[in-house]
């Protein structure tokens, strides 16, 4: 487990030094973090672990506060076999017409049509799909955790169940995040400041 968290700790304060983020050490009861300024929000990437009895799940997360102007919530991540069975039990899965992207992906939203939208930028979809393991969303922002962001906003959300040291991942991911927020804004979905 140590040998992962140095090689975690070598790519990540690589990645801060070639995209200008900011890495944070951090200590026994706090993760490292590192943040990144995309225009006015701050992307900020780090990881939490999970006790689930005898063992234990460290997760690599990712967040962006983000004001959502139009409750527009969505969720992606990787089809597997559990979710092919809640499809055939109704689950909801938006199709956008890209077979290669509906084929690996659920997609799930409250604006279909927003969705659509966002999901037919290509490099967007090709940053999605260079992630192996993805939990991509805007969620609420409630909880323990929105104490770190301003009161009022959501956010952008990313997780994945493992440890991200690889540097192309790394980079992928806070491209993925920019992106979003670029195309967020462009639909009029969000602010990064309020009017």
């Amino acid at each position: 487990m140590k040998k992962i968290f140095k090689k975690k700790h070598v790519a990540w304060n690589k990645i801060s030094n070639e995209i200008g983020a900011e890495y944070k050490k951090g200590s026994f009861f706090k993760s490292d973090v590192l943040e990144f300024n995309h225009r006015e929000s701050i992307i900020t990437l780090d990881y939490y672990t999970v006790s689930t009895g005898n063992s234990a799940i460290t997760y690599t997360r990712m967040r962006s506060p983000l004001t959502n102007k139009n409750s527009f919530y969505f969720n992606i991540y990787r089809e597997n076999i559990f979710s092919s069975i809640r499809k055939k039990f109704g689950m909801e899965d938006i199709v956008i017409e890209d077979k290669f992207f509906d084929d690996k992906f659920i997609i799930q939203s409250n604006d279909k049509d927003k969705i659509k939208f966002i999901l037919k930028d290509d490099k967007l979809k090709k940053l999605i799909h260079s992630q192996p393991r993805i939990s991509f969303k805007i969620k609420d922002n409630k909880g323990w955790f929105s104490r770190y962001f301003p009161k009022g906003e959501d956010e952008l959300y990313f997780e994945c169940p493992m440890v991200i040291k690889d540097e192309k991942l790394l980079k992928n991911l806070f491209e993925m995040f920019s992106r979003f927020l670029d195309l967020l804004i462009q639909i009029d979905s969000s602010s990064l400041t309020d009017d």
